[in-house]
């Protein structure tokens, strides 16, 4: 499990290093709508732009990118959406290895 840096910010850009392959994620909050949008960037190139982060599903699990498994979660209480206040904070970005999300499924069903 990685959990991506992210800080209590409604606007932020994180870079970092997964299997050799260099990841830039710039999470925007979206006043009207009221959720966090994300772009993805690998090795400099936009990989991704404009998904909408919800919290509890696999943010990546419709695009074809060397990630996978990527969740938000508020800690505080698993149920709750995201708020612009509380990624970094309450609600983290992990991204999750397919053992993890067998065993996490396991536990649900």
């Amino acid at each position: 499990m990685i959990q991506l840096p992210f800080k209590p910010l409604s606007n932020q850009r994180v870079t970092t290093s997964i299997g050799g392959i260099e990841y830039t994620f710039r999470l925007v909050w979206n006043t009207r709508a009221q959720l966090y949008t994300m772009d993805i960037r690998v090795d400099g190139v936009d990989a991704v732009t404009g998904i909408n982060v919800t919290s509890g599903v696999d943010i990546l699990g419709q695009y074809n990118l060397p990630i996978s498994n990527m969740v938000a979660i508020n800690l505080a209480n698993p149920k709750a959406e995201l708020s612009k206040r509380s990624i970094g904070a309450t609600s983290f970005i992990f991204l999750l290895t397919d053992s993890e999300v067998e065993s996490i499924n396991e536990i649900q069903t």
